[in-house]
């Protein structure tokens, strides 16, 4: 019995055995890539919600840098107001 000689089936089943452990070594390799890119998904999607709050604050100092510099215009405009009007109007 031990000296039997290999057979077809045999180096089939050797050749099948083979081929999944091949095929186990690819698709481990591609779920490691599959993995990789969930992993730079997430990171991108949580770059891009910061982004987003980001630009809600810029916006918003953008609204206020508005209300300052009209607050500043109108000061200035209200002191050459007041100063014309305290020196009695324009020399002639």
């Amino acid at each position: 019995m031990g000296d039997q000689q290999p057979t077809s089936d045999d180096a089939a089943w050797v050749k099948m055995q083979i081929d999944m452990a091949v095929t186990k070594e690819k698709v481990d390799a591609v779920l490691g890539d599959v993995r990789g890119i969930r992993e730079d998904l997430r990171n991108v999607y949580a770059t891009k919600t910061e982004l987003k709050e980001v630009a809600e604050d810029v916006a918003g100092l953008k609204n206020n840098v508005s209300w300052l510099v009209k607050a500043i215009l109108g000061a200035v405009l209200t002191a050459a107001l007041g100063l014309v009007l305290v020196k009695g109007g324009v020399p002639h």
